[in-house]
């Protein structure tokens, strides 16, 4: 039949309008950015891999999320261009960026309350300035629905408004404030979702991809939810065992989020016909949330937040399958190698994109950045705002392209998710034994995690899956099957672990028998025994007792070679030939090509042989692709290669490309020494080290007749590190203006200082090409002779003790005093040539009280929950922990005698301590884990009882924010107080330590030294 040209048109509109579900408001797109879905579930532009690494602004693009910089603000010469704006896509790919994302505006909620601006909740994208240069720039776009309260989570019930008050979720609720049970409630979400997509589409941006919910739980208890879960509950039968109800209860909720997955989609679908879809959890074996199920719906798999431990990753992988795997909220740290080893480590892990939180820098609204030294401050409290200068510096930016280049050294062989190295090892996971062991407070939960660790230390090529997927698909090559802790399964489990075991695989056992029923009752498909045994053509084997991670590394290699499985590699010291589980190694190969890429997780420096077994064997040449070294290798075909912590060390083997520089086995060890004392304080280089107990800093503001800002730029303030000492820089805008001691020929500055004195450090200023001698002084008694010191150049500038931006330093000396027994009381100084002033002075005592809390009965009170075993002895606090032990648990440490505050102290001082790490319930830790969170409680000057807010980032200098494994180093954690508490505090009475969700080595901690500076 032939149709009019006029109906052509007509339909031709049609078809235009249902493909953008009937919305009005469209502009013409630019194409999803040349990124595709390839068939395994990587990325790939114009037909090639590719790795994303992304910007994320976490926040609506606005003026008050890219707020200006201060008037006066020194950037380093050439780092300008990073700082401009509006963004423009040159910037990102200057950078290293090829992904980018954001918010949405949260102004669908003004209907609801036009007449609150709702703090900055009320967030409108800035369409005509700041935003097109985030979303209109060619790049794919991630979109992030976060329902926090400060944005799309604003609204609350208030009495005879809409939204009615069923609308809104009760309990543990995490950014997830409005019901998913009511229909009011997913109302609200739905306009949510449809408001950003409408926006997104008039603006002429096609998102890549919209994550629905960030962080989110839902365990909801407001009255209707509570009335469908009792419609739930009503339908179990009245002999069910007691765990049947929580059971229940949870999978009611896993349920409702899971529905709100697919409802989020299918709005979203609405408006842009081919939205994917994600959301970022918070943690995978968080309560209420069954990570396979919820994803049953998405596009794209988002890792727990900032990419979560190793075992998190494997378990993203099989929920991912042939999905994208990305970090949606990626922490970087502010250095050039914690960029570079952020992303890295991600890729190696097998992730397929890395989003950068958050490239943007404090928002204008914000009362502390307007404030004196508001960007310094901004920077101690926000240190992943990677756009404030003292956050982040330029410098460090430089690691997302050191890591880009990296990854196109190895792109053909790390990027795809098929990396040639097939897992014939598989890791069982059970929701079904995690439900029960909450249901009944037991430890088995997490033995999972503990396994995956020993399997991935014993180099294993192991995968998660989930009993869902004991099917041929999902199950073809694998050999043994590792099931830690499993107790309660699936109906159709056991019978296909029959299955298979008959059909020749191996499964092996740990603590526990998969014989239970979701609700704890016996299973009728129960056939397991605790025992070592044949079943047809292959063997179950029990492990009874739960062995320590490095024991358990050891049996599983011997299992798995019985199966004949080996491993990629073994990684062993070259010193002393044990292995070295703290290191992480990726093996990929495809074709004749292959490669590893090794992280040492540990602490300190490690130089290893690294034997191919799997991947690698017999071949003679691998480069190390960032220096183009190639490596030396033994008699015995071991590849030698020194990683420094946290160092990501990216090899494959030659195939005919040419190397920078060869080195031999004889050179490798003959320098062996020499690297190792040049890295042995890897995590600080001290030139002098005086123990923060024993440090006096001279009090310089009553001598102080200039301003160092004049010369330097932004100075540091307060209490600060340098090279191993601490020091006190005068805050200027507190001291008229006056920063530092400008000395004069002949005209000698006193200052008092009181007690004995060990050594003096001196931090000062002096032109660059003085000679001679530069300034001296003496310490005076009331009786007796003084003790004289001097410093020339070219001896006094040998040691740099702080640079700005720019690279100026202030240079720092140490003079030790031959009268440590005597008793001083002045200090005097005076310049022997022009130009030399004095930032900062510091006395190391030799007698000094080191524990301002003592970690003694008689002097603390400690008061545990969570199933926390704390233990004082020599001066030490030991939070032990057990199989028990839950998350979110703790001990408070109430003080004999409150920690008195002097006016300016909360301003001026940090509470600090050393920490190191404890055992494992099985043992042993063998690689850094969980940081605390801490918090104080104090009293106000009127009289007031206050419990201070819990801190947990910022503890260490560098990354990963995380406690040694070692026993034999304490590491030095640093709170300023005013994160703690607020200025009007008087006194400290009580000290919290709290963990927080326990990482895959659950491991307790270590105190001492807890102190007030």
């Amino acid at each position: 039949m032939k149709m009019s040209p006029w109906k052509r048109l007509a339909l031709g509109l049609l078809l235009l309008l249902a493909a953008f579900g009937g919305c009005r408001y469209w502009k013409a797109f630019a194409p999803r950015a040349g990124l595709q879905i390839a068939a395994d579930g990587s990325f790939e532009k114009d037909g090639r891999p590719v790795y994303l690494i992304a910007n994320l602004i976490y926040g609506t693009p606005t003026t008050n999320a890219y707020a200006d910089l201060p008037p006066g603000m020194k950037i380093p010469s050439g780092s300008e261009w990073i700082y401009a704006q509006p963004p423009a896509r040159a910037q990102f790919d200057r950078l290293g960026f090829n992904a980018t994302g954001g918010e949405t505006s949260t102004t669908w909620m003004r209907k609801y309350r036009p007449e609150k601006s709702f703090w900055q909740a009320d967030s409108e994208v800035d369409w005509t300035g700041i935003a097109p240069g985030y979303y209109n720039n060619g790049l794919p776009v991630y979109v992030d629905f976060t329902c926090s309260d400060w944005t799309h989570g604003a609204l609350r019930p208030e009495p005879g408004r809409l939204p009615s008050p069923d609308a809104f979720s009760a309990g543990n609720c995490h950014f997830m404030p409005y019901s998913v049970v009511t229909e009011e409630g997913w109302r609200l979400y739905r306009e949510m979702f449809q408001s950003g997509a409408r926006e997104l589409l008039a603006n002429g941006v096609r998102p890549f991809v919209y994550e629905l919910f960030n962080e989110p739980t839902y365990e909801d208890t407001a009255p209707k939810a509570r009335e469908a879960l009792a419609k739930e509950l009503a339908k179990l039968p009245s002999a069910a065992p007691s765990a049947a109800a929580k059971v229940e209860t949870m999978k009611f909720h896993e349920r409702a989020f899971a529905r709100a997955i697919r409802q989020g989609k299918a709005a979203l679908r609405e408006i842009d016909p081919e939205a994917r879809t994600c959301f970022q959890p918070l943690g995978n074996t968080l309560d209420k949330i069954d990570p396979l199920l919820a994803n049953e719906t998405t596009d794209v798999v988002v890792t727990p937040t900032g990419g979560g431990d190793p075992f998190d990753v494997l378990v993203s992988l099989a929920v991912a399958g042939k999905r994208p795997l990305v970090d949606g909220e990626a922490y970087m740290g502010n250095t050039r190698a914690s960029h570079r080893h952020r992303i890295l480590l991600e890729y190696a892990r097998g992730l397929n994109g890395t989003y950068y939180f958050k490239m943007d820098r404090p928002a204008a609204w914000n009362p502390v950045w307007k404030g004196p030294d508001g960007v310094r401050r901004e920077a101690e409290d926000f240190p992943y705002r990677a756009l404030n200068p003292l956050a982040c510096p330029p410098e460090a930016f430089k690691g997302i392209q050191d890591a880009a280049h990296d990854i196109a050294a190895v792109n053909d062989l790390f990027t795809p998710r098929d990396r040639g190295v097939p897992a014939r090892v598989a890791l069982l996971y059970s929701q079904p034994t995690l439900r029960l062991a909450r249901a009944l407070g037991r430890a088995n939960g997490y033995y999972a995690r503990e396994a995956a660790m020993a399997l991935l230390a014993a180099r294993l090529p192991v995968k998660v899956l989930f009993e869902e997927q004991l099917d041929k698909e999902h199950l073809e090559g694998v050999r043994m099957i590792v099931a830690a802790g499993v107790d309660a399964t699936l109906p159709e489990t056991n019978a296909r672990l029959r299955k298979w075991i008959a059909q020749g695989g191996t499964l092996v056992t740990v603590a526990n028998l998969p014989n239970l029923t979701e609700w704890g009752e016996p299973s009728p498909t129960a056939f397991l025994k605790p025992q070592t045994e044949t079943i047809g053509k292959g063997r179950h084997i029990h492990l009874a007792q739960r062995p320590s991670t490095r024991d358990a590394a050891r049996t599983y290699r011997e299992l798995a070679a019985a199966v004949g499985v080996r491993p990629s590699c073994l990684i062993t010291d070259v010193r002393t030939g044990e292995e070295v589980p703290g290191v992480e190694c990726a093996a990929a190969r495809r074709g004749k090509a292959e490669g590893f890429i090794l992280v040492n997780n540990d602490l300190a420096p490690r130089a290893v042989r690294l034997r191919p077994q799997a991947v690698g064997a017999g071949r003679s040449d691998w480069i190390d692709v960032t220096t183009g070294l190639r490596l030396a290798r033994t008699d015995e075909g071991d590849i030698l290669v020194r990683l420094l912590p946290n160092v990501p060390v990216v090899i494959r083997a030659a195939d005919g490309r040419a190397a920078t520089v060869s080195e031999t086995p004889e050179a490798f060890f003959a320098g062996l020494s020499d690297w190792f004392a040049s890295h042995r304080l890897a995590i600080s280089t001290d030139a002098y080290y005086v123990p923060p107990a024993d440090a006096v800093c001279v009090d310089l503001r009553a001598a102080a007749n200039g301003k160092l800002e004049d010369r330097f730029g932004a100075m540091p303030w307060g209490r600060k590190v340098c090279e191993g000492v601490p020091f006190d820089f005068i805050r200027i805008d507190q001291n008229g203006e006056k920063s530092g001691v400008f000395l004069k020929k002949n005209e000698p500055v006193s200052v008092a200082v009181q007690g004995r004195v060990q050594a003096l450090c001196v931090l000062f200023d002096a032109p660059e090409n003085a000679k001679g001698p530069l300034f001296a002084g003496r310490l005076e008694a009331e009786k007796g002779s003084p003790a004289p010191f001097g410093f020339a150049a070219p001896a006094a500038f040998e040691r740099t003790g702080w640079r700005n931006m720019d690279g100026r330093p202030l240079y720092l000396v140490q003079w030790t005093n031959p009268q440590p027994e005597k008793t001083f009381n002045q200090l005097c100084l005076e310049a022997r040539q022009d130009g030399i002033s004095i930032a900062a002075v510091t006395i190391q005592r030799p007698d000094s009280n080191r524990y301002a809390v003592p970690f003694v009965p008689s002097a603390v009170k400690c008061g545990a929950w969570g199933r926390v075993s704390p233990a004082l002895q020599d001066g030490v606090l030991n939070l032990c922990v057990s199989d028990e032990t839950t998350d979110w648990s703790g001990c408070t440490l109430t003080l004999a005698r409150p920690i008195p505050l002097a006016a300016g102290d909360v301003a001026g001082r940090s509470l600090v301590f050393e920490l190191n790490l404890g055992e494992t319930p099985s043992g042993p830790a063998f690689q850094p884990a969980q940081i605390p969170q801490i918090s104080v409680t104090y009293k106000k000057k009127n009289g007031e009882i206050v419990n201070g807010s819990y801190v947990w980032d910022g503890f260490f200098p560098v990354p990963p924010q995380k406690v040694d494994a070692d026993p034999r180093t304490w590491q030095e954690a640093r709170i300023p107080l005013r994160r703690l508490a607020g200025e009007d505090a008087r006194e400290i009475l009580k000290i919290t330590v709290q963990f927080k969700i326990f990482e895959s080595q659950r491991a307790g901690l270590l105190f001492r030294g807890m102190r007030l500076e």
